[in-house]
């Protein structure tokens, strides 16, 4: 997909309601997450559970719009509590192709959600595809979302796309 950067993935908005990402609240993003979680698990951006400060999940899909927007109101009473939203414009993706012979068979990307497509395909680039050795004839890759801010700007610096391309 030429419409996508370089370092761009596009995923399908199926694909981002499932993979979600654990998020600490602070004063500074509970509006936000306010917002993320009374949107629920259904609704783009939203959230799908609440990890509390004794490490206790509460899955927002077994609750009312309601219930939920109850829920989000109590974010900032105990801190420690981490909303664990969904994937977002700009969240650290790993793409993969096996067998991952050298460095560029694995490279860091920024996701793209495709909110206005249908099909459940992941998208990239053209600029991409050699160094993965894809070809379009129904080639399978792997995508990893990072899930701890350490290991995402470790990837940035040694994976990120730009880095792992030589121009002559």
């Amino acid at each position: 997909d030429n419409n996508l950067g370089m370092d761009e993935v596009g995923i399908p908005v199926q694909f981002a309601k499932k993979l979600d990402y654990p998020t600490p609240v602070t004063s500074w993003n509970a509006k936000q997450m306010r917002q993320l979680v009374e949107n629920g698990p259904d609704i783009y951006p939203g959230a799908n559970q609440i990890e509390t400060a004794e490490g206790r999940i509460i899955r927002l899909d077994k609750f009312s719009k309601h219930e939920r927007a109850a829920k989000a109101k109590l974010l900032l009473s105990n801190p420690g509590v981490k909303v664990y939203r969904h994937l977002m414009n700009g969240d650290c993706l790993l793409m993969n192709r096996q067998p991952t012979l050298h460095k560029p068979g694995i490279m860091s990307h920024k996701a793209r959600i495709l909110t206005h497509v249908k099909e459940s395909t992941i998208r990239m680039n053209y600029a991409n595809c050699n160094a993965y050795n894809a070809d379009f004839d129904g080639d399978e890759m792997n995508s990893h979302f990072v899930q701890v801010s350490s290991s995402c700007v470790l990837s940035n610096i040694t994976l990120f796309c730009h880095a792992c391309f030589v121009v002559l």
